[in-house]
């Protein structure tokens, strides 16, 4: 399952030159969210794309602790000009 406006990789990317900016913005914002220091989250790369790996093995993380992480990543990623949809509550 995924927060509104967030994706599992597995869709093909229309070509190669919106793979590499999605990878690199994918990497900066990865950066932005360690030096945050709200959450953490690491990247992987998969299939030649940087993607978010979050490891949710805490017993004790809650649906907050999962909230404060898409709202950081969507916080920091209006930085960088990304919009990301907002759940509907």
């Amino acid at each position: 399952m995924c927060a509104p406006g967030f994706g599992r990789y597995g869709a093909p990317i229309a070509n190669a030159a919106s793979r590499s900016a999605a990878s690199r913005t994918n990497a900066k914002l990865g950066a932005d969210v360690l030096a945050d220091g709200r959450v953490y989250v690491g990247t992987t790369r998969y299939r030649g794309r940087v993607a978010f790996r979050p490891a949710i093995v805490n017993w004790r993380t809650t649906a907050a602790d999962i909230d404060l992480l898409v709202e950081v990543v969507r916080e920091l990623g209006a930085r960088l000009g990304l919009t990301v949809a907002s759940a509907a509550r």
